[in-house]
This record gives structure tokens, sequence and C-alpha cells, in this order.
């Protein structure tokens, strides 16, 4: 499958529309109860952007710029490849007079249009399992200076449960993603230092009918139970930060 003809078909599905439906009822629930303490991490890793250039790859509507700019950022450049969504984006750029800090463009993230080391943080929402995961690492790790890191949210493929409840409700998916497995972890370990944190097992008990005061406790739970190696894969999400690999060290001469 060719990563031009996912691009096109990922372009004409993502519109505004097509994503609010998707969403209706869900995003707002999920937030508040389900995935607070991933949010809450992910919140804590961009507290500090200072004097930062950050790449927000799959930008969508642009509805992180703001925070963005607010942690210090200095430039913030949103990318995606929905001609739909970089007209919101720059509408919503106007509309907060973000024009100083921030820009949005059409383009495929699989072929950045930056020259090399151009940005200091890449981060992505949900846009790598909608990808070509080796083609999106190289060019990732191109455009990031000495010293850069990424930062992505993504969904995890190994939960048989979870897999069985995505294949019961494709109308919430576009054709072409697909959540990450192992393989996409290796991939991306030959790109860069790859620190991933677990979230969200346990607590999906509470999206049920009658258990959502139980989202709490749960998520304390997850803390727990996502630890373990074996179990944490079972996740239905992971916050993925890469960074990339130091210079190797020279060997000394011998005298």
């Amino acid at each position: 499958m060719g990563l031009d003809a996912i691009a096109r078909r990922e372009a004409a599905q993502h519109t505004r529309g097509w994503v609010d439906a998707r969403r209706a009822g869900t995003s707002r629930f999920y937030a508040e109860h389900i995935t607070r303490s991933m949010w809450t991490y992910l919140q804590a890793l961009l507290r500090d952007l200072r004097g930062k250039r950050v790449l927000d790859y799959g930008c969508g509507t642009g509805e992180a710029f703001a925070q963005l700019v607010k942690a210090g950022a200095d430039r913030v450049v949103g990318i995606d490849v929905s001609p739909d969504m970089i007209e919101e984006a720059q509408e919503r750029i106007a509309r907060a007079s973000l024009s100083d800090k921030a820009e949005a463009r059409v383009m495929d993230c699989h072929a950045l249009q930056f020259p090399d080391g151009s940005f200091d943080v890449v981060l992505g929402i949900s846009i790598l399992h909608h990808l070509g995961v080796e083609s999106a690492c190289r060019e990732i790790a191109r455009v990031l200076a000495p010293g850069g890191w990424a930062l992505f949210v993504e969904p995890i493929g190994l939960n048989p449960l979870i897999n069985w409840y995505r294949r019961s409700t494709p109308a919430y998916r576009s054709p072409d993603e697909r959540p990450l497995v192992l393989s996409d972890f290796r991939t991306m370990e030959e790109y860069f230092r790859v620190w991933p944190r677990f979230f969200v097992f346990s607590v999906l008990l509470a999206a049920l009918p009658g258990l959502r005061r139980l989202a709490a406790p749960l998520r304390t739970l997850d803390s727990i139970l996502l630890r373990i190696p074996g179990l944490r894969l079972l996740a239905w999400m992971v916050v993925l930060k890469l960074e990339l690999p130091r210079a190797p060290r020279l060997e000394q001469p011998r005298r």
C-alpha cells in the first residue's frame, strides 16, 4: 500500500464534520474519566517549551497551538494532510492573534518540507498509527535538531478485548489507521531512544453503565498495574517520548 495513497485517503476522510461526528458524545467523557491521568502527564512534559521551535505533527484544527505558545514556544508550525483541517487551524490562529508565533500548512507527514534540524520538539496526538511508521520516524529524526525530542500519544493494538471493540466499531476509525504493535516500537528504536509510559487498562470498566463512579480508583489501580512489564503492553494508550541518540563516544587513543 503506497504512502501517497494513504495520505490521499486520510486527507479526503479527515474533514471537520467527520471528526466531529466520530467523537460526538465520547471525547469529553473519556478526557474527564478515562484518560485524565494520561493528559495530566502529557501536559507536565510540555510545561516548559521556552525558546523551542515546535512542530505540531498532524495538528488537525490546531487545538494545541495556544497551549504550546503559552508554554513558551518561540515558534509553532502545525502540519496536516487535510486542507479542511488546516483551514480551520489558520482561522484559529487568526482568532487567537497568534500569527507572530504560529502557522499551519498542508503537508504530508511522510515527506516533511523542512530543512534538517528545523525543530527542537515534535508533538503528535494520535497520528503515528495513521502513517507508515518507518517513514514517519525517518522524517521526524531528520527535522529534529541535535538534542531534540518528540512526544506522541498513540493507541496500542496488543489487547485482544480492545481489538475486538475496534473491529466492532469501524465507523470510529479511518480505513488506514491501525494501533501500534511491537514491530512499530522496534522501528522507533532504530531512530530514537524510546521512553514509553502506558495508560488506560482497568479504568476502561468505568465506561460501562453504572461504573463511572469507579473511574478515580481504577486510574489509581492502573498506575500500579501498568508498571508490570508484561501487563503494560495490554494498555489502550501509550505516551512516547522519543529522543535522538547521543553521538557515539569516541575511544580515547591508547598510550
